[in-house]
């Protein structure tokens, strides 16, 4: 089913979240380098180092997602949903609370559904 109002009269810019590269990216400034006390077998060659710390980056971004930068998109999902929805209902208490949620659910559902990247391309990181 589609959800259908009538938005005429209202400037409501689409959803969009932009967040501070650097503040994401603080566990890889904070790298102190690969552990060789945990590896099985030391790199025999700069590339070989260069692979296994790629490797750890992939690992770890997923972890550093989780822990930050989803936490902060659904924050300020909801502060935009919470915008919008009174807005939309200026005078109804009830309609904006079941307006943001439904907002605020479909921001998650596309959260979930797309690809977080470290720079265009949506590759690992190379």
């Amino acid at each position: 089913r589609m959800l259908c109002i009538n938005t005429e009269g209202n400037e409501i810019s689409p959803y969009k979240h932009y967040t501070d590269t650097e503040q994401q990216c603080k566990f890889i400034e904070n790298w102190n380098g690969l552990n060789t006390n945990q590896m099985r077998s030391l790199p025999k060659s700069l590339q070989e180092y260069e692979n296994r710390a790629k490797n750890w980056l992939n690992g770890r971004r997923a972890i550093n997602y989780s822990q930050n930068l989803f936490p902060e998109m659904i924050l300020c999902a909801e502060h935009y949903a919470t915008a919008v929805s009174k807005k939309i209902f200026p005078d109804n208490k009830l309609k904006q609370e079941l307006y943001g949620d439904i907002l605020l659910y479909a921001y998650i559902s596309g959260i979930c559904c797309g690809r977080v990247a470290l720079y265009d391309g949506h590759h690992r990181a190379s």
